[in-house]
């Protein structure tokens, strides 16, 4: 039976110098080569085979991480402009095929606490991964609202979380093998209305926390840079979950340390390999 290497990495501010139109990117300094080449280094060492990425400005800066630095290591890549005015995007890379790629940037919910409509502060970004000699793995990314805010916030993330849920139960209940992965950035802990919006089953469904499943549910997967302070403090605030049939072939999930991880990013590569069937 095969194997599957995934990782969600929030890689900070993967921005360039251009002054995007309709966009609020002008206040975000553009990445350092030097802090592109530690993400890579750490994208490298990793050598996941699927990796969900948050804070990427566009299409274009994704390609000059993977065209410049993993054009070897991540032929296949992904990233649809999602909702965040700072331009705040979610993406994907791969080393094997991406098939309908689709994006749940238009869609619109209800706000449980509040009952406006709302959407994705980014993107709900889906794509089912062609892996050679075994069944399809879908994979969704996510990057849900930042801590800025406080309680309102609280609950837009809540409801994101949810939402995604829903979404992914509904759209997975026939897909072959239920090998079904969603990563990415909550910007909450597991204890919190969001992680355990994430885990609460919903109609007898539910996703399942790898660290958690692994007993490293406590591991901090966010790092402040010393230019940030404390005030947001070492949590995990990152998660791959999966469906109960895929975290059933679950093999280990952690966070992935290198030398570089500090200059790259304030949060870690989280890394969970599965068996596939």
């Amino acid at each position: 039976m095969s194997t599957i290497r995934v990782a969600s990495y929030n890689v900070l501010n993967l921005y360039d110098a251009i002054d995007d139109p309709g966009k609020r990117d002008e206040g975000t300094r553009p990445k350092p080569e030097e802090e592109i080449q530690a993400v890579a280094d750490v994208l490298r060492a990793a050598d996941a085979d699927i990796v969900a990425l948050q804070e990427v400005e566009k299409a274009e800066t994704l390609e000059h991480l993977r065209g410049t630095y993993l054009k070897d290591l991540y032929p296949h890549s992904a990233l649809i402009e999602g909702n965040d005015e700072r331009g705040s995007d979610v993406a994907l890379l791969s080393k094997y095929p991406l098939k309908d790629v689709t994006s749940h940037r238009e869609h619109v919910f209800k706000n449980p606490s509040t009952g406006e409509d709302m959407k994705f502060r980014r993107d709900l970004l889906r794509a089912d991964v062609v892996v050679p000699n075994a069944p399809p793995v879908r994979v969704y990314a996510v990057h849900f609202k930042s801590k800025f805010g406080g309680e309102e916030a609280d609950k837009v993330r809540t409801a994101e979380a949810s939402e995604a849920v829903k979404l992914v139960r509904e759209q997975s209940a026939g897909f072959p093998g239920h090998n079904v992965i969603v990563m990415g950035d909550a910007n909450d802990t597991p204890e919190s209305t969001t992680g355990q919006a994430l885990v609460t089953p919903q109609n007898g469904w539910g996703l399942k926390d790898a660290m958690a499943t692994v007993g490293k549910s406590d591991h901090a997967s966010f790092s402040p840079r010393k230019d940030q302070g404390d005030k947001w403090g070492y949590k995990r605030i990152d998660y791959i979950l999966s469906s109960p049939e895929m975290n059933d072939r679950l093999i280990d999930a952690g966070l992935f340390e290198h030398e570089k991880a500090a200059l790259g990013s304030d949060h870690y590569l989280m890394t969970a390999e599965y068996k596939l069937g």
